[in-house]
């Protein structure tokens, strides 16, 4: 078999757009276990059990898993991290009040909690379509002044996100990672915690070669993770910055995209 490996993002990749795994998908996933292959989720989602939890159990996956963009990965047999790349507390500081200066909600992430100092719209939207809890505190100073946050993410509205993310990046993007992984959605991890390189990591650890993994996305935090994979996919839903740096174009999410690319690259 020539693809040994194969690294999914979750929201707009594997999921539709009601948060489900399609059946399609589910078969053409196993039938490329049941080939061999190795299947592993790379996602920028917590690891909370409410939020990326249930789709393991759906995949029925005890593999490796990258969460908070590759920041963090666990060995799902006995659920212990095996590799950890945190914020510095100076970068995670001025990123913080930079954020309450132009007026944006920031979200918090260690271990496998969440926190945020106030609810408003999307907060509440991020809870119910993510799963994630998210914990509320009376300011997250404390929290900020710590070696120990995986992500920190702005959870703003589309034209926010558009109005503020080249601020960031500008300014930001020589310290750590700075991506939008949705169109609500700013985030920032170490400059290390990249999907592209926990697959790199992963993929050591299984000793499979980057020409034996198939990789797919759908976002500009994917293409690190495409453009490591031997074959890089980008979904149809997927903007045209994210297809130009694939190998590959599939259908959308809500097409069994993974399964028309699987049915595709695993017959070669």
């Amino acid at each position: 078999m020539k693809y040994k490996l194969i690294a999914l993002d979750l929201d707009g990749t594997l999921l539709d757009n009601n948060k489900n795994i399609s059946p399609a998908n589910l078969e053409a996933l196993q039938k490329a276990r049941d080939n061999g292959a190795k299947v592993v989720i790379i996602t920028g989602r917590s690891r909370s059990k409410t939020a990326t939890q249930p789709f393991l159990d759906k995949l029925e996956s005890r593999e490796l898993t990258g969460y908070y963009q590759g920041a963090l990965v666990v060995d799902e047999f006995d659920e212990n991290p095996i590799y950890s790349c945190t914020l510095k507390k100076n970068d995670c500081k001025d990123i913080y009040l930079d954020a309450v200066k132009r007026g944006l909600n920031m979200q918090v992430y260690r271990g496998g909690d969440a926190y945020v100092e106030r609810f408003d719209e999307y907060s509440y939207r991020y809870q119910q379509h993510i799963k994630c809890k998210l914990n509320l505190v009376d300011s997250l100073e404390k929290l900020i002044d710590s070696d120990e946050n995986l992500k920190l993410l702005i959870n703003t509205s589309e034209k926010q996100v558009k109005r503020n993310f080249e601020y960031f990046y500008n300014k930001y993007s020589s310290r750590v990672n700075v991506v939008t992984s949705s169109k609500n959605y700013i985030e920032f991890t170490h400059r290390d915690a990249t999907k592209g390189n926990a697959l790199k990591f992963i993929a050591s650890r299984y000793r499979i070669d980057r020409s034996e993994i198939i990789a797919m996305g759908d976002q500009l935090n994917d293409v690190s993770m495409l453009e490591f994979a031997g074959v890089g996919v980008a979904m149809g839903n997927a903007p045209d910055n994210v297809k130009a740096k694939a190998d590959m174009v599939t259908l959308t999410n809500d097409e069994d995209g993974v399964k028309y690319a699987l049915d595709i690259l695993m017959n070669e």
